[in-house]
Parts: C-alpha cells; structure tokens; sequence
C-alpha cells in the first residue's frame, strides 16, 4: 500500500487498485483559495474570522471522511484476500516546497490514516508489515 497526494492510497496484488478522492480534494482546495482571499480581507491586528473558521471545520469534516474512507477499503480488501497489509515507513521533510506544496504536504493526512488503518487492522486479525520505502513509488510497467 502506498499514501500519496494525488491518490489518497495504491493498493497492490495482482492489480493495482487506486483509492481516489479527486473531488473531495478540489474542494478543499477550493475553501483554501476562500481563506487565503478572507485572510487577505482581514486588517493586520485581526488573525481569523468566523467564516475563515467555518472554513476550517469543513476542511477537517473532508478530512475525517476521506482517512475513514480510505482506511475501511484498504482493511477491507485485506480481510477479503486474507493478506498482510504492508505499510511503508517513511519521513517526509519539508525542504522549504514553495506555498503550494507547503499547503498538499501540511494538510496530508497520512499519519491519521495510517493510525486509522493500524486500528481497523488490529480488530480483524489483519497483521501490519512495516516495509523500506525505496522503490515503493515507482510506476508500475503495466499500468502506468
């Protein structure tokens, strides 16, 4: 299984499956391109407003959906064919990415997904393989 920005995973067996959020996450884009016009609204004392909190909320409300989402289908389709879910152990720094990779990379859930899956896996005896990440991202020949 990989974690990605642009799909929220990449489940691998035979065939590659890709869990996808594609809508979700331009809406969330979108209320970002909401806050940054709010804040830019905003005099230089003021640091939020109660839409630019609402806005917020419902980006955690995505959020939430789409790490419970993506953690059911991957427990799932493992308690399905009775496999081992193997998750990559890997560190992402922030090597000063400009504002819009700075923004993809702050607000992916990739840890609360990976707790999410720890635990749904724990309740159906699926077992977790912690697996080197080199190599996990490359395309695959078949698929692309």
């Amino acid at each position: 299984m990989d974690l990605g920005l642009r799909n929220s995973a990449v489940v691998t067996g035979s065939k590659p499956i890709f869990i996808k959020h594609k809508r979700l996450l331009y809406k969330v884009t979108y209320y970002w391109k909401q806050i940054d016009k709010l804040k830019s609204k905003l005099s230089e004392r003021q640091r939020t407003s109660k839409k630019i909190k609402r806005l917020w909320w419902k980006i955690a409300i995505i959020n939430n959906f789409i790490v419970h989402d993506t953690s059911s289908k991957i427990v799932r389709l493992a308690v399905q064919t009775q496999k081992a879910i193997g998750l990559e152990k890997l560190e992402v720094p922030n090597n000063g990415f400009n504002r819009k990779w700075s923004r993809r990379i702050s607000n992916w859930i990739r840890g609360k997904t990976i707790k999410y899956i720890k635990y749904k896996a724990e309740l159906n005896g699926i077992p977790l393989v912690q697996v080197c990440p080199n190599g996990t991202s490359r395309r695959f020949h078949i698929c692309g």
